[in-house]
């Protein structure tokens, strides 16, 4: 006898319908944020995700994305960034756009906007609170070279000068 095998015919599955990703309204837990007061250079990680989102969401329209970064922007930076030309300007594109806005916080480099007066400041600051702990000393030390990095890069500040500024910020 012949053993006959069977195979059960199932109806095809219905196509997977994907959902289209939309743009997350403000202040959701996956839409971008910027806060320009706890560290300026956040807005570079602002941008990549909102590339990101856009990315998911088939967002290529340059006027769109302009709109969407103003939306996202926080509260005190709306009235700014809807004032840059970049942004009224429909010749000027969302990359424009964005270098616009990044300019105003990490400048022209990308490195930051800061100044040696600001490392000063720092060295002060430290110089007069100590440190309780290893970790404040690690967190003198990160935040020292941090600000000094891009000084140094740019010619603004010698490494020597860097070297002393960093031992005038541990207390005595």
């Amino acid at each position: 006898t012949a053993v006959r095998y069977l195979v059960s015919q199932q109806p095809p599955a219905p196509p997977i319908m994907s959902v289209p990703f939309e743009m997350p309204t403000r202040g959701a837990a996956d839409a971008p944020t910027f806060n320009p007061k706890e560290d300026p250079r956040d807005i570079v990680s602002f941008f990549e995700d909102l590339d990101y989102i856009f990315k998911r969401a088939k967002i290529t329209d340059s006027e769109l994305k302009k709109e969407h970064t103003a939306r996202y922007a926080p509260t005190s930076e709306k009235r700014i960034w809807r004032g840059l030309a970049a942004f009224s300007d429909p010749a000027k594109t969302y990359d424009d756009f964005k270098q616009a806005i990044q300019r105003e916080y990490v400048g022209a480099d990308g490195l930051g906007n800061f100044s040696r007066h600001d490392l000063e400041l720092h060295v002060a600051e430290a110089a007069r609170d100590g440190f309780r702990t290893a970790n404040d000393f690690c967190i003198y030390s990160r935040r020292f070279r941090d600000i000094a990095g891009p000084l140094v890069t740019a010619q603004l500040l010698l490494e020597t000068e860097r070297d002393h500024l960093f031992f005038n910020g541990i207390p005595h």
